[in-house]
């Protein structure tokens, strides 16, 4: 539809452009006009000239195309492609990972199971905000979590040893976000403290050998500056250091930062998992990321950059939104980690594809990487694949729906958008990097729930696709 509109939109132009030098010709010449002239100078020749320059726009795009094939070709033995395809086959080593544990707070629940029931119940959604306005004054529609303990993480920052914390203001959204992050650390180190024997370094045995160790990768906001960042690095060491206490001891932790995006998040800590399994390591992985848009600096930048939603300007604009997940990650089940826990479900490996523009931008939406990034997702599982729910990040109002629902048409014909999907972002507002996070946990609550294979697919970056397939522990040869 929209190449037969640009077309009919050329051939409009074409005919006027035609018809007006036609005319001042004529004038020009005082030409009397007749049936045939008409016919054939207004008629005939814009249609021509119309051909001309089909022929002409084919020509050159298929130039072009030649070009860039050769380009690809010449280049395809030095590109990885890592970053920017899904490989083909199933990747080397384990097919899954095991997710040990799983902690967030959102808008709608500190806790998964409080999201997926809000989900369910469709509220509560993004409401006018009761302190942000936008430029004309009027609320803006975001998701705020409820209770945060604000004066005592802003006490935690200033009480950090001298240094960057102590020569910068630190800004509303910073101390929001780490304020989401610190109950669910604390819950993390409160299950790693259940393995002391893993991490113990209480005799000369012990000590002899290296200790097991918990990997951390944590993701900060991209719109926090380099100092905004330090001081956050230096508050989440601290606080790793003091609720891991006794059980872990410093040497323990092993601490990677980034302004990374969720999919790319995963990504890093699907490589390293990878890595330790094929080391024999036993060394477990920490996911962490927060964020939160909801002071005014926030606001401002997002309506510089056109992306905070307004009904009749931006109607698919994003909902400022502020939450935090933790995920705990190893790449085998041991037995030593099970005592107290229920069997733990399996993450698939990530899949993640980067769009070639961003989906803000106007145009037409593709969901080439969404498909190609759940199809990879999928295949394990086999044909038809035993998906019973579809968890994603997407919205309902944006252009992340379309690709969401193009997904589930192409991959998913089965599921019943009403009952058989989970859109949290209708319910978390913009979560940044946390939103993938949050909904690989909602995921992992949702199989443990149902007891049978669930697709999480994230939409909420600008560009990249991340799809994981989640199963319970019996369906983890899938």
């Amino acid at each position: 539809m929209k190449s037969f509109l640009k077309g009919l939109a050329l051939l409009v132009a074409t005919c006027c452009v035609v018809w007006i030098a036609v005319l001042w010709r004529w004038q020009a010449q005082h030409r009397d006009v007749g049936v045939g002239d008409m016919l054939l100078y207004l008629g005939l020749l814009p249609l021509v000239v119309f051909g001309l320059l089909l022929a002409l726009r084919w020509a050159l795009r298929s130039a072009s195309a030649r070009q860039a094939a050769a380009s690809v070709a010449a280049t395809a033995p030095a590109a990885s492609g890592a970053a920017q395809a899904v490989p083909a086959a199933a990747p080397a080593g384990p097919t899954a990972w095991c997710l040990l544990g799983h902690w967030q707070q959102t808008p709608a629940g500190d806790d998964a199971a409080a999201l997926l029931a809000a989900t369910q119940a469709g509220a509560p959604r993004p409401s006018p905000d009761r302190h942000l306005r936008d430029d004309e004054g009027l609320p803006v529609l975001s998701a705020r979590v409820a209770e945060l303990d604000e004066a005592g993480m802003r006490d935690e920052l200033e009480q950090l040893p001298a240094g960057t914390s102590q020569s910068i203001q630190l800004p509303l959204r910073l101390v929001r976000a780490l304020a989401c992050l610190a109950p669910l650390l604390d819950a993390a180190c409160a299950q790693l403290q259940a393995w002391p024997a893993r991490f113990a370094l209480e005799d000369a045995e012990q000590r002899a050998r290296e200790p097991g160790r918990v990997r951390v990768l944590a993701a900060w906001p991209a719109d926090w500056s380099e100092a905004e960042a330090a001081a956050a690095q230096d508050w989440l060491s601290q606080r790793l250091s003091q609720c891991g206490e006794p059980v872990l001891a410093p040497v323990c932790w092993v601490l990677q930062a980034s302004r990374a995006s969720g999919p790319e998040l995963m990504l890093a800590a699907d490589k390293l998992l990878d890595a330790l399994a094929r080391q024999h390591r036993d060394d477990l992985v920490l996911v962490l990321a927060c964020h939160s848009d909801l002071d005014d600096s926030a606001l401002q930048r997002l309506q510089r950059e056109r992306r905070l939603f307004h009904s009749a300007r931006q109607p698919k604009g994003l909902m400022p939104g502020e939450g935090a997940a933790v995920l705990l990650l190893a790449a085998t089940a041991e037995p030593s980690l099970l005592q107290d826990l229920a069997p733990p479900p399996q993450l698939g490996r990530p899949q993640a594809l980067r769009r070639d523009q961003s989906v803000d931008l106007p145009g037409r939406t593709q969901a080439d990487q969404a498909q190609r990034a759940a199809e990879a997702a999928l295949a394990p599982a086999g044909t038809p694949p035993p998906v019973a729910t579809l968890v994603s990040d997407s919205d309902q109002h944006t252009a992340r729906a379309t690709e969401l629902f193009a997904v589930s048409l192409a991959q998913l014909p089965h599921l019943d958008p009403g009952s058989d999907m989970r859109l949290l972002g209708t319910l978390t507002g913009h979560l940044g990097a946390a939103g993938a996070l949050v909904m690989l946990g909602a995921a992992a609550a949702q199989v443990q729930e149902s007891q049978a294979p669930v697709l999480a697919l994230s939409l909420t970056d600008s560009h990249w696709r991340l799809a994981t397939l989640l199963s319970p522990p019996l369906a983890a040869s899938l």
